[in-house]
């Protein structure tokens, strides 16, 4: 028995999955709000790497990407993040098809990651972890998103 000391055999401390006591990250607003925060915060991030990858080119090391047009990697961004923030939208509005918006920007999010890794790779690690928590709230608790 976990507790207090009682007398009282029916006492006990509830259990995590006890859906009459929800724990911290059991609710779906909580998960919606993960989604959606993620999102929000990846589509910054692609953001900022867009424009300064149309700014600044020389912050960027153009010769190891795979593509070596830094302007085009810069609009890729761009575009993404514009996404993101549409998925981030959706996710709050429990839109119908939030959850596949989700999957699809966080995979796009991740593929493009990986291919820019070489070019500022702390930057890209950072945007893909931010990616894959979005793409595991949406497939994991995607029910809870619409």
């Amino acid at each position: 028995m976990v507790g207090p000391p009682t007398s009282d055999p029916s006492y006990a401390r509830p259990r995590a999955h006890d859906p009459q006591y929800p724990s911290t990250l059991e609710t779906k607003e909580d998960w919606v709000s993960l989604a959606a925060t993620s999102l929000v915060l990846g589509g910054i991030l692609s953001i900022i790497w867009g424009l300064v990858a149309l700014r600044k080119g020389d912050f960027f090391d153009e010769s190891s990407l795979i593509w070596k047009n830094l302007t085009a990697w810069g609009w890729f961004s761009l575009v993404l993040g514009v996404l993101q923030f549409v998925g981030a939208s959706l996710v709050n509005k429990k839109s119908a098809h939030a959850r596949l918006v989700a999957i699809v920007v966080s995979i796009l999010a991740i593929l493009i990651g990986f291919l820019s890794l070489d070019a500022r790779p702390v930057w890209s690690i950072i945007a893909l972890i931010v990616s894959a928590i979005v793409l595991w709230a949406a497939t994991v608790h995607g029910p809870e998103l619409r």
